[in-house]
């Protein structure tokens, strides 16, 4: 497993919940991270869900949950701001 970090994931406008090398890796990440609401402890499967109810309810606005890929816009912003990251010497991102 590489330590490197290709995805995020986000609440648009406010922080970074998850990160991993794989799309998976980063659910799974977000998984530890969110805290249960009415609906229960968040997996990376309600996790997806999440995403597409986002994609349709949010369209960008600030609140919805997003997934950025390293190249996204914002995905460095979001790392840099976020702290607990940091730049390799190859300058590829890794947790602390």
């Amino acid at each position: 497993m590489s330590d490197t970090i290709k995805y995020i994931l986000i609440q648009t406008g406010y922080c970074v919940f998850g990160s991993g090398h794989t799309y998976s890796e980063c659910l799974a990440d977000a998984s530890q991270w969110l805290e249960p609401n009415e609906n229960g402890s968040y997996t990376p499967a309600r996790i997806e869900l999440e995403l597409l109810s986002s994609a349709h309810k949010y369209h960008g606005a600030e609140g919805g949950f997003q997934v950025l890929e390293a190249g996204d816009e914002g995905f460095d912003s979001y790392l840099e701001s976020q702290g607990g990251f940091y730049r390799n010497s190859e300058g590829d991102w890794e947790a602390e």
